[in-house]
């Protein structure tokens, strides 16, 4: 599917959107009107576009959400530094689908990486697959390894997935930042790379701004600047998502005794969910 009849799908499933999505029983999935104004605020951004699939299993979607969940508040700054460097929304497998149909789908894909820049239609993309199974919600035995809770399981192996979908290699972050210049300017690009070589403090707001160049420039830094780089990158992914679920989801504060999980403020226990009324 190429751009234009991208746009044109998503008029089509937005104006469908409009009936009440629990009108016939059914839960919502976040779909175009949900994928294409992130697909152009990432391309705005100078950013790649990273999709969580939403499936149509109540299930699936929980066990997905809560390893998202948990990935966010355990996993080191390796991990939240590759998600600075992207946009992220919670959409609908099958409208994902369509729209990188030149991509070779595997069998349980959790996340697909889109890349958005002008003028590439058929842009390299990348998926990431789940393992078999994900993570079982309740261990048997000695499934969880010594030493280890069963969220730092999930939040790693979530982890893994991040990395397998968009640390691709040096030539596409290069690409990446190249796109984000271009969004940002060069002006504001040198005068961040001259704050973080000097040492002085960047807001988390400013660092996600130019994350995909702060990312190439680290591929040949010294060790003291990569350093520094990675803990201004995880900062500023922890800012943004860990504080705002992201498109087409919601925080839940998990359920205490006798009560039921509920959707959340902004800041509650980020157990993802990927499903629920619209709104």
């Amino acid at each position: 599917m190429n751009r234009r009849d991208f746009l044109m799908y998503s008029a089509a499933a937005a104006a469908a959107s409009s009936v009440p999505s629990l009108a016939f029983g059914e839960v919502y999935v976040p779909g175009m009107e949900v994928l294409t104004p992130a697909f152009d605020r990432a391309r705005a951004r100078g950013k790649a576009l990273l999709c969580l699939l939403v499936t149509d299993d109540e299930a699936e979607r929980w066990k997905r959400g809560g390893a998202f969940g948990d990935m966010l508040l355990i996993s080191d700054d390796t991990t939240m530094a590759e998600l600075a460097q992207v946009e992220v929304v919670c959409a609908g497998e099958r409208e994902v689908r369509s729209y990188t149909d030149w991509l070779d789908w595997n069998d349980g894909c959790l996340m697909a990486l889109i890349e958005t820049a002008e003028g590439e239609p058929s842009q390299p993309c990348s998926s990431a697959s789940l393992p078999s199974p994900l993570i079982p919600h309740d261990y048997e035995g000695d499934a969880v390894p010594a030493g280890h809770t069963y969220a730092e399981v999930r939040a790693r192996r979530m982890g893994s997935l991040v990395h397998q979908a968009v640390a691709r290699n040096d030539d596409m972050v290069k690409r990446r930042a190249t796109q984000c210049i271009q969004a940002v300017g060069k002006g504001a690009a040198q005068s961040v790379i001259r704050a973080v070589e000097k040492g002085r403090s960047i807001s988390p707001e400013r660092v996600d701004k130019v994350a995909p160049i702060l990312a190439w420039h680290a591929v040949s830094a010294t060790d003291e600047v990569r350093e520094r780089i990675l803990r201004l990158l995880a900062n500023s992914a922890r800012n943004r998502m860990v504080h705002h679920a992201p498109e087409g989801s919601k925080w839940i504060i998990p359920a205490t005794e006798g009560d039921a999980a509920r959707p959340g403020p902004s800041g509650a226990v980020p157990y993802l969910s990927f499903d629920g009324e619209k709104a």
